[in-house]
């Protein structure tokens, strides 16, 4: 087995919101060549604000936990189309 990278037409697919508190989430797909097996995954970005310090989290509505939600099963759906 090779070592794992992204390559270049592999960057990631990205769909960002951001929550009421400022918090902004990216959901998207990240595919690994150079394995024996390209590997496709769903990445959650969160991302970092001047204030955090050792975790990063973030607190969602009810609606905006629905959105993540639609996010994620869409590119989980994308990578089962792929046949990944």
């Amino acid at each position: 087995m090779r070592p794992s990278k992204a390559n270049p037409s592999d960057a990631p697919v990205r769909h960002a919101l951001r929550t009421t508190c400022g918090r902004e989430l990216a959901v998207g797909r990240l595919r690994l060549s150079g394995l024996d097996h390209p590997v496709t995954r769903v990445t959650l970005e969160i991302g970092c604000q001047p204030y955090d310090r050792d975790a990063v989290w973030a607190s969602l509505t009810a609606a905006e936990a629905r959105r993540l939600a639609a996010r994620l099963l869409a590119q989980a759906a994308a990578i089962e189309r792929e046949g990944r």
